[in-house]
């Protein structure tokens, strides 16, 4: 009599995969959600402008 059953371990492997789908997406989701976070782009794009602004200011004085 077999205590292994082959139905079990399939649906086993079949979950496991599907839970380290699921853990690599987040992953990478949360990675892209911090590189890409919009609160930094807003000021990165605030000390460009400056920076710009600044460039001109100081190109029309002289």
């Amino acid at each position: 009599m077999k205590i292994y059953d082959k139905e079990i371990y399939k649906k086993e492997q079949n979950i496991k995969s599907i839970v380290l789908v699921i853990v690599v997406f987040l992953l990478g989701f949360f990675t892209g959600f911090v590189v890409n976070n919009p609160s930094k782009k807003v000021e990165q794009n605030q000390v460009e402008n400056n920076t710009v602004i600044e460039n001109t200011v100081q190109n029309e004085n002289e």
